[in-house]
């Protein structure tokens, strides 16, 4: 596995959690980060073709790092 691929997990991951422990909808991220929502779930779903683009990856970890996450 690669770092980036790594890397891409652990987000996931915590954003998995989050969504999971807060009961939010991934909407609410979507909206906060100005993320396309269907393009945001099949990511967190992962599927290969979809990865983030540098700046919503870094707004996606800066978000869960100010909630806790």
């Amino acid at each position: 596995m690669l770092k980036g691929e790594v890397m891409n997990e652990t987000l996931v991951e915590r954003t998995n959690k989050y969504i999971r422990e807060c009961g939010i909808k991934a909407r609410f991220i979507c909206e906060t980060l100005n993320i396309d929502e269907p393009y945001f779930c099949r990511w967190r779903k992962g599927q290969k073709k979809y990865i983030l683009k540098d700046a919503q990856y870094k707004a996606l970890s800066e978000f869960l790092e100010s909630k806790g996450y």
